[in-house]
């Protein structure tokens, strides 16, 4: 783990707007759906505040 001892963690699939409205309906925070060279991705956090992202598959 780095220094502040968060994890790190990519999940990917392959319909990203559906999972980010279903995140969004029950309340969970996102970030934004940001386009990248290699996909579209958002991050989302746990009840803890860590913070993990989705990568769509292209």
């Amino acid at each position: 783990m780095g220094c502040d001892e968060t994890p790190s963690s990519l999940f990917f699939l392959d319909n990203l707007d559906k999972l980010y409205k279903d995140f969004l309906d029950k309340h969970i925070t996102v970030g934004d759906i940001v386009n990248m060279p290699f996909g579209r991705v958002f991050n989302f956090a746990d009840n803890e505040g860590n913070y993990f992202a989705i990568l769509e598959r292209n």
